[in-house]
């Protein structure tokens, strides 16, 4: 079960298992091939502007996967006639290390949710959208720290691209209602080599925001809701080198850790 701990600009989530550093090191989730550590969250949607648990902690690790199953994160406004809005952003970060004789080649992301409106069915001002943006920062390769290359990403949704309206989608209905998904891939390794970074065996260690929004508008007494459902993390593709290759890379992140 993780722990929930504060920090001056985050929510901290401590997970069960230890990390690479072993005993008295970091503690987070220990998948089949990575380990996810370091797991925050940031916005300033609590009580003051202060931070609230939007994302939550992770609720289980499976294979690769971190899984997320959010039940507050969500936007939601009434209207009486004027333009009323609400706009609810998070930030989840964790950092993610490939075991010893592993590489992070490729990270998908996924979520999903769902969105109802109510009102008027000509309204273009009765609406809800989802995004999310992905930050990835490399910061060790062959189990050897690098600085300075960042990869970003935006996720696809579906339907309608994450953007509804009562006009665009109602079909001249007073309500509408669907459940959106959302995804993106990130192929680590073509992005070492579109930079012209050299490595023997890829990516060993990363650091990863993702900036999520919900946004709600509704107008001339309409109803707007949107609500992320379950956010299925990280879904990690390890390359597995040769076997006499993969003992050089696993001597290479110990060494490597001795030295920090």
């Amino acid at each position: 079960m993780a722990v929930v701990t504060s920090a001056p600009a985050a929510i901290v989530y401590v997970g069960p298992d230890e990390g690479p550093d072993g005993p008295g090191g970091m503690t987070g989730w220990m998948g089949a091939d990575a380990w996810f550590g370091q797991v925050t969250e940031s916005n300033d949607e609590g009580p003051g502007g202060s931070d609230a648990m939007l994302f939550g902690a992770p609720t289980s690790v499976s294979g690769n996967s971190l899984d997320f199953s959010p039940t507050g994160f969500l936007a939601s406004v009434n209207s009486t006639g004027p333009l009323v809005s609400e706009i609810v952003d998070s930030q989840l970060s964790m950092m993610i290390v490939a075991k010893p004789g592993k590489v992070l080649d490729n990270l998908r992301f996924t979520e999903a949710g769902d969105t109802t409106l109510a009102g008027n069915p000509a309204s273009f001002t009765t609406a809800s959208s989802v995004t999310n943006e992905v930050f990835i920062d490399v910061v060790e390769v062959d189990g050897m720290p690098i600085s300075g290359f960042n990869i970003q990403a935006q996720m696809t949704f579906t339907p309608s691209g994450g953007t509804y309206s009562m006009a665009q989608d109602s079909n001249g209905f007073p309500i509408f209602s669907t459940d959106w998904s959302g995804s993106v891939d990130v192929d680590i390794a073509q992005a070492l080599l579109n930079e012209g970074i050299a490595f023997q065996f890829g990516v060993t260690k990363i650091n990863v925001t993702l900036d999520n929004t919900l946004t709600a508008v509704a107008s001339d007494g309409g109803s707007s809701f949107i609500k992320k459902k379950d956010f299925d993390g990280l879904i990690i593709t390890t390359n597995i080198p040769e076997p006499s290759s993969l003992a050089l890379l696993a001597l290479a992140g110990l060494a490597a850790r001795r030295r920090r």
